[in-house]
Order: structure tokens, then sequence, then C-alpha cells
């Protein structure tokens, strides 16, 4: 009795203090001294010195608050890393409350972090170039090399703790896209004053309050380098072993606060640099043909050495790109450049296949001659609000090859080996994205034509088998997509529905001494998917989780009416779900978890059926039947950054699982290799593994870097009708070290160890690569500086007697 009694009065206290708490919400926007709006402000109400409720400010300053007290004064407190922290007692009746910040005139360390050679404020942090640069270090691309936490690899591409960047502006204006090439290799780099990385970027205003995983750089200009027409200069000569050397080229640009150009030119035989200034990091291979597919390239081998060692150039190229800004939120950006690339080189390449117990060994002699001529045109509207974002980008690019392969097969027949071929494509990628109070809509429509008239591979001469073989190709893609987003506090729910139509023509044929074939493919696919996501942002951002699942239905028509002639028509359904875990455990340290499942089908490729020989030693067909894979994708990913101590460190690991119909299969014989795959399920598994370490030592002006990569695949293949299980690993280590102990002296010094083992059946083999490449810099006056640059390289190619798959040149 006693017992319920005090449980009765339990109750009756709980329930009296509950009566006496009352609900109240709070709102206002917290702004500075000159009533500009502050964002991600932290507004907390406290009872008893202890927090009852809190929130951020958005992109315009305001919060809201709602909390049960029982007080009628509450604490309210707001604080931010650039402000002083203000505290002030209000009535809990007060439903509104707008607050000024006073921005601290002592910063703090861990308010706004300051050194003399890095800034972080937010999720902007800013390398002063000049502290970073070395004296030989004269462009931009040259300079960012030597930045902390920033990679830029041998294509250019820049990398943020090993992330690919998602945007590159100039003082805030995207005038190259994805062709960023363009300043980094002409914009001097005592130009910039600095470079900032853009965390949780986005691209477009209306998604500010959206969490993101992008990555983007800015490049902040010097005043003599803006508002004013600048330019660069140089002329380089010198004697080679084929004759005189030389390279020039000149920039001209101007940079104001709406309207921004860039126009190049350069010419020279000394190294490569035409093809390099017309990447584009975004587009990928969109706009290359199924032809240029099929075909591939004559003269793509080379010898496991830097080209620049013993290649023969001869190089142009000349680029205009403009960006004018027409309003506030619109511009209008048109690139276009023009490319011209040819050169030469000689080298002889052996292959080892194992056959049983005996060994087959194709030994060739090449000189390849590669001659290329690229035009470019990229015109880009963007409308970009508050309210709405709205792009239209119109690509085009061409492509006109010529190789030619003179060739010595076995030490005894000599042969000659061209190909040619012409490849157009043409894309318009339409945009419009819009909210409208907790909706977001987008709309979104991809046209994309691609085509290759003719392109050939011939290969004539007395005494062995000639053969021609030709191609033409046609592909018409088109994209239309819907998508509605809801908002509901923390939470968004995704639901894009996409439709795609692709187009296919494919006709090729072989003609040899003893074999004529030919194909006649034509295809239609239409696709249907609905791909829902949820999203979860926490309140402080401390972490995101996505969940998606795409459920897509595939209509196939294909057929061939070649040589071998057949037809297939088949319906598919797929779901692939996946998702995306990003956890902030500090300030410093973050935890990406990715997974996903997929379900593949093929493409037109499984329907060509009569050969297609690439080379004077290679030829591949297919089977006609459709191929089909499986896949199981895991990544984890670690970041870890201290940017005023000037030390980087992010860690990876990834597994897939790979389930295929089709099993890889090779006939090899003394001249030729046929490839074709059989019907044979099988699986494939890879581990992969990295992590890359930065610091950079002030007291001795010294960068340290250490990467490292270990990989692992297992899987199945056949070669002259016998399988063979075959694995391989990896093991990559790469320290570099870049010293300045002296104002006149800088040294650049990497060393590369590789180390690779494979294992077919129970044979197991290994083979080591070691590279040393050294730097020196010497500028005992202003305008007068020494270069002496030296690599060293050991490379363990083949081992006698192996009876395995694999092939080593």
């Amino acid at each position: 009795m006693m017992k319920r009694l005090l449980l009765y009065i339990l109750c009756l206290f709980v329930w009296m203090q509950a009566q006496a708490q009352k609900n109240y919400t709070l709102t206002g926007i917290v702004s500075d001294s000159n009533g500009m709006p502050i964002s991600n402000a932290n507004v907390q109400i406290l009872e008893n010195n202890k927090p009852i409720a809190y929130s951020f400010t958005n992109e315009k300053g305001s919060y809201a608050l709602s909390y049960n007290s029982s007080k009628t004064q509450v604490l309210l407190s707001i604080g931010h890393i650039s402000f002083e922290k203000t505290k002030l007692v209000i009535d809990s009746k007060e439903t509104k409350k707008n607050i000024t910040l006073l921005e601290k005139k002592t910063q703090l360390r861990e308010v706004v972090v300051k050194a003399p050679q890095i800034i972080q404020r937010g999720d902007t942090l800013s390398y002063r170039l000049s502290s970073f640069a070395g004296k030989g270090d004269y462009t931009l691309r040259d300079a960012m090399k030597r930045l902390p936490g920033i990679e830029v690899t041998s294509s250019g591409s820049i990398k943020y703790l090993g992330k690919d960047i998602s945007n590159f502006y100039i003082e805030g204006m995207d005038l190259l896209g994805g062709q960023y090439n363009v300043a980094t290799n002409n914009i001097p780099a005592d130009y910039v004053t600095s470079v900032q990385v853009l965390n949780n970027h986005k691209d477009a205003k209306m998604d500010k309050d959206v969490l993101s995983d992008d990555v983007a750089i800015n490049i902040k200009l010097s005043k003599h380098a803006k508002f004013k027409p600048v330019g660069t200069y140089e002329a380089i000569g010198g004697l080679g072993s084929n004759g005189g050397l030389y390279q020039t080229n000149g920039a001209g640009m101007l940079f104001k606060s709406r309207m921004q150009l860039l126009g190049t030119f350069k010419i020279g035989n000394i190294r490569e640099f035409a093809t390099d200034e017309n990447i584009n990091h975004f587009l990928n291979d969109q706009l290359e043909s199924f032809g240029v597919k099929l075909l591939g390239n004559l003269s793509s081998s080379s010898a496991p050495l830097k080209r620049e060692r013993y290649i023969h150039p001869k190089d142009y190229s000349v680029s205009f790109n403009l960006l004018n800004k027409l309003s506030e939120n619109k511009s209008l950006r048109t690139n276009v450049g023009y490319a011209y690339s040819q050169c030469n080189y000689a080298y002889n390449h052996k292959m080892f296949f194992g056959n049983g117990l005996d060994e087959l060994v194709q030994d060739y002699q090449y000189q390849p001659a590669f001659t290329l001529h690229k035009p470019t045109l990229t015109i880009e509207y963007k409308d970009n609000s508050d309210k709405r974002y709205i792009t239209n980008r119109f690509s085009s690019v061409a492509l006109f090859v010529k190789s030619e392969l003179p060739t010595v097969e076995n030490n005894s027949n000599s042969v000659f080996q061209n190909e040619k071929y012409h490849d157009l494509g043409f894309s318009n990628n339409l945009s419009i994205r819009w909210k409208t109070n907790k909706f977001r809509w987008s709309l979104s429509s991809l046209l994309n034509y691609t085509t290759m008239p003719n392109g050939t591979i011939r290969v004539s001469d007395v005494g062995v088998a000639s053969f021609l073989q030709s191609a033409d190709s046609k592909q018409f893609t088109n994209q239309e997509t819907i998508s509605a987003t809801y908002e509901r506090r923390a939470s968004r729910f995704y639901f894009p529905l996409s439709f795609q139509y692709r187009s296919d023509r494919v006709n090729s044929a072989l003609i040899t001494d003893d074999y004529s074939g030919f194909n006649l493919v034509k295809g239609n696919e239409l696709d249907f998917s609905f791909s829902p996501q949820y999203e979860y942002t926490h309140p402080q951002r401390k972490y995101n989780f996505k969940a998606s699942v795409s459920l897509a239905t595939t209509r196939i028509d294909f057929e061939n009416e070649g040589t071998t002639p057949l037809k297939k028509q088949k319906w598919s359904f797929v779901i692939n779900p996946s998702f995306y875990f990003l956890y902030n455990v500090t300030p410093r340290a973050t935890i990406r978890l990715q997974g996903a499942f997929a379900n593949k089908i093929g493409d037109l490729a499984d329907f060509i059926t009569a050969p297609i020989q690439t080379s004077l030693n290679y030829q591949r067909y297919s089977l006609g039947i459709l191929s089909e894979n499986r896949s199981v994708t895991l990544n984890a990913i670690y970041d870890l950054k201290y940017p005023i101590e000037m030390f980087f460190f992010n860690f990876g690991i990834g597994y897939t699982h790979q389930h295929n119909n089709l099993l890889s299969a090779q006939n090899v014989s003394q001249t030729l290799i046929k490839e074709c795959p059989v019907l044979s399920p099988n699986s494939t598994d890879n581990i992969n593994t990295y992590f890359n370490i930065t610091k950079q030592v002030k007291a001795i002006n010294t960068k340290f870097s250490l990467y490292g990569i270990y990989m692992h695949s297992k899987s199945l293949m056949m070669q002259n009708s016998m399988i063979y299980s075959y694995s391989w690993n990896s093991l990559n280590v790469a320290p570099s070290v870049s010293f300045k102990p002296v104002s006149f002296m800088e040294l650049y010094y990497t060393y590369s160890f590789s180390k690779n083992f494979t294992k077919v059946q129970n044979v197991s083999k290994s083979f080591l690569s070691q590279t040393h490449d050294i730097n020196l810099v010497l500028q005992p006056v202003k305008n007068l500086q020494f270069k002496a640059m030296a690599d060293i390289s050991t490379k363990e190619m083949y081992q006698p007697k192996f009876n395995g798959h694999n092939y080593f040149s």
C-alpha cells in the first residue's frame, strides 16, 4: 500500500512539473555591426546555466528555437568564432529577438585561425602562394604542387586530400569550367596571392543550406593582375639530337569584376603540351564516339620510361576564353580551343605468354608517328540566384587522327601499319532548378550526338599477311529527368524520375588475305528509372546520411545484319541500392563510408560478332551474348587535417566483388592474339588501400610527403582453351621532399618503390621497380637561374620460363 502511495505522489509531482512548464518559440536575426547577416552562429537558451535548446543561424542570419520552461526569464546565448560572445536575459514570452554581434578585436586561434602561410575561416582554407612557391615555379600549376594537402596529377587535375575538385574559380568566377589547365599552365605564380580551398562547396546559391561533400578551388589575384590587361610571353631555344629546339608561348588576360578574358598561344618542339591544355576534367569521354572506342589508338603503346625522355614532339595550341556577367546572377561563358600534336619515337616490345610447359614470345620493333588535330567549343549560360539555378551548356569537340607504325615483326618481316579517323561530338545539357517553400524542383535534359564518319587501320607489305579494317559509327542519346525534393526539418526526400533513349549504328569490315567479314549493327535502348533517396543531416552538421534505391527497367533491341547475323530483344528490371555516410569526428577529422550494389547489362559491343583487328597482332570479337555484371562496392575514407600546423593525412580502403556471366579468353599464337569472351560464370575480387601524408616544416622550410597504395586482385582467365586462376598484388610507396636550405637553392627529390606479385595457378613471380627523380634549382642573382635534373630508373620487366597468362612489356 505504501509503495502505491509513493508511486501516486511521484506521478503527481511529475504531472505538476509538466503543467508548470510551458512551450515557447523564439525567432530572430543575428547580424554584425554593419547589419550584415551572420551565418552559422550558435544560438542557445539556457536555464540554470544548462542549455535546453539550441540552433544555428542560416545564410540569412535567421534562427528559430522551440523550448519548454517553467521560468519567466531565461538566458539567451549567441556565439560565433569571429565575434564576441553575447549573453542576455529575456522574458520567456518574447517571440522575436534580433541580436547584433561585435567583431572580436583580438581574434583567438580557434576563432579565425591565422598563420603567415595559411588562413582558415570557416569552410575556406587559404594558402598564401608566395610562402610555398619555389624560384623555379613560374606557373600556377608548378606552385600549386608545393601546397600541403593539394595534389596536382600528371594530367593537371587537382585533388584536395585525395578528392577531385568540382569547380575551379578565378576571383569567384567560373571562366574555364573543366578546362582549368589553361589557367594553371599560363597564369604566372606571382600573379596569384592566394589559393583558396572551398570545402562543403555548392555551386548553386539555392543550395547554400545543403551539406555538400564537394571541394572547389578559388584563385585570388594580386592587384597588378586585375582590372587592366596583363600578359606574359616566353621564348626558349636550344639544340637536341634531332636539331634545333624551340618553344614560344604567350598569354593575354583581363580579370575584372564583371568580365574575364584569357587567351593563349603556344608552339614548340621541346615537350608535349597541346593535348594537356585541351583536357576537360569534368566532361570525361562523353563526346567520344563508339567507333573510336572500337578501333582504339594504334600508337598508344610506349616504353616504360618518362615520355619526355624519348619522344620527339611538335605541338601548338591556341585558346580563347571569355566570361561576361550579364547581371548580378546571370553569366555567359565561351571557350574556344585548338590543339595540334605530333610526335614520333622508336622502341622494342616483347610479350611473353604461358602455353603449358612452353613459352610463346612476340617480338616487335616499333617506330610510331602520331598526328592529332583537336578543335573544341563550349558555350554556357548560367542564371544562379537564391531561388533558382539555370544552366545550359553546349559542347562540341572534333578529333582528326593519323597514326603511322612501321614495324619489324620477330626480327624478320618489316610491315607498315597506319590508322586514320575523324571523330565528332556534340552535347547540350540543360538544367533548371527552383525551390518553393519546402519543395525543390529540378528538370534536366541532355542531348548527345557522336559520329565517326570513317576510320581505317591498314597493314600492307610484301611477305606478310596484310589487312584493312574499316569502321564508322553514329550514336544519339537523349536523357530527360524530373525530380522533386521535399524538406522536413533535418530530412530531405528525393524523388527523381528519369527517361533515357539511345540509338546506335556501327558498321565495320575486315579484309585480310584469307578472310573477309563485316558487322552491320544497329541498336535501340530505352531506360526508365525511379531512384528515391532519403537524406538526413544532423542539426549541427555532425553527420550526414543518404540512402537510395534505383528501380530501373531497360528495353534493348540489338541486331547485327553482318557476316554472323543475330537479333536480340529483351526487357530487364534491376534494383540498385546504395548508401553514403559522412561523420565529422572533430572539426579536423572526417570519416566517409560508401556502399553500392549494382546490376548492369552489356551494350552494342556484345554483338560485334565479326572480328575487329586493331593492330598487326591483335584481333577481338564477341559471341553475341549479352554480358551481365553484378557488383558490390564498399569504401571507407578517413581525412585528418591540421592546416595551421600544415599537416594533412588521408587514408582509404575499398573492396569490390564482381560476378560476370562471360569470361575473358585469349587465343595466342606466334603472330596473333585473338580475344573473345566465353560463356562461363566467374567472379573477381579487388581490394585496395592507400594513404597520403603531407607535412610542412616551417623551421627548416621543407615539405615532406609520403604516399602509399596496396592493391589485390583475384580472378579467372582463359588462354588457349585453358582456364587459369590468377592473382595480382601491387605495393607502391613514394616519399618525396622539397628542401630550401638557403634562399638561392632549392632541392626536390622523389623516390618511388613498386613491387608487383603475380600468381598463375601455382607459379609465382615478383617484379621490382624503383625510380629516383632529382631536381636542383640555383639562383645566385635575381635574373640568373641554373637547373639540374636527373631521373634514375630500375625496372624488372620479365623473368625467364614464365608459364602464366600475364604478359609484360
